[in-house]
């Protein structure tokens, strides 16, 4: 697999999983948004020292959709799920 799919991939996953820890811990939308936003560039210097022959556009630019879109995906649900009232 090259390494755009790795990137990828990793970023997805991430994403997921700062989605739920944000569902679980953070109801504030600030607080949402500085994790996520941490963790995302986090992310892009664990990439950088992964794989050095990268350029720094792919490395920030690659995955950014799938992150953002399933961090707020699965951040949503789950609030939704833990605080929904009949």
């Amino acid at each position: 697999m090259p390494e755009g799919e790795y990137i990828y991939w990793i970023k997805a996953i991430c994403g997921v999983i700062t989605g739920v820890i944000s569902g679980f811990f953070l109801t504030d939308l600030i607080r949402g948004l500085m994790l996520s936003a941490a963790v995302y560039i986090l992310l892009y210097y664990a990439v950088r020292l992964r794989w050095p022959r990268v350029r720094a556009r792919k490395a920030l630019t690659s995955g950014i959709g799938a992150y953002f879109f399933l961090w707020l995906l699965f951040w949503i649900l789950l609030y939704s799920l833990i605080f929904w009232s009949p």
